[in-house]
């Protein structure tokens, strides 16, 4: 692959492992909020179902192209590859990765009164311990690849017609999903920092929406309750106006 390839599929991963974390913050915001807002969540049951579902799919299937096998697909282990590897090994730039950085991403234990902790890494170490930290998600990965292959992307006959089958097929939990964004989108961040100097983001600034939306409907349905008072006893209802600001 050119440099221009390299690049482009660099910023493809990164925005597939950036909306990959996106969802799933979404999803968990789903099952807090659902649990202490019931009310609310009955409002609009099939809102609320739907967007749920369709958040899931949209999750599982995007942590699926990260972790994507195939040499013609763009995924972390791109990363990993011929081309990657001498491209980034003869890169000229002057940021710089430590074990620190690597500690603080990944949690890699380090000696704290080891003060080597502070010198710069090659990129040849860095993509070593990436590497080494992928090949620690296995089995993780490999649980991803069935749930993927065997009902998601291709809807085997033996998942629909005989589900017992897969009985001995362990739960893909929320707590693995977020190990691999975790994994992906750290590892696009470190990266993206060796080339650019910028670590970009995580996550959308207002990923918080569904609390935000939960306080609307909360507001409105405390204002419909007092409309319904109002005209149980015959007293004309006067709804808030909402002033827009000029700002």
């Amino acid at each position: 692959m050119t440099e221009k390839e390299l690049m482009k599929s660099y910023s493809v991963i990164y925005r597939t492992a950036f909306d990959a974390n996106n969802y799933y913050q979404l999803l968990m915001q789903y099952y807090k909020y659902g649990k202490e807002n019931q009310k609310i969540f009955k409002f609009s049951p099939a809102f609320w179902v739907i967007s749920k579902n369709a958040l899931s799919y949209a999750c599982l299937m995007q942590v699926a192209k990260l972790y994507d096998k195939s040499d013609k697909s763009i995924g972390i282990q791109l990363f990993f590859s011929k081309d990657s590897y001498s491209y980034l090994s003869t890169l000229k730039t002057e940021n710089v990765i430590t074990k620190n950085t690597l500690y603080i991403f990944f949690e890699i234990p380090i000696d704290t009164n080891d003060y080597s902790r502070y010198n710069d890494l090659s990129i040849q170490k860095i993509l070593g311990v990436l590497s080494q930290r992928k090949k620690d998600l296995k089995d993780q990965i490999e649980l991803l690849h069935k749930y993927r292959n065997k009902g998601y992307a291709h809807n085997d006959k033996s998942k629909v017609l005989s589900p017992d089958d897969f009985k001995d097929i362990p739960p893909l939990e929320k707590e693995t999903m977020k190990v691999l964004i975790d994994f992906a989108l750290k590892t696009c961040r470190v990266i993206r920092y060796y080339i650019t100097g910028s670590y970009g983001t995580d996550a959308y600034s207002n990923i918080d929406d569904i609390y935000g939306l939960i306080q609307l409907l909360q507001f409105g349905m405390y204002e419909q309750k007092k409309m319904e008072d109002c005209w149980s006893k015959g007293i004309n209802y006067h709804p808030p106006t909402v002033y827009e600001s000029g700002d």
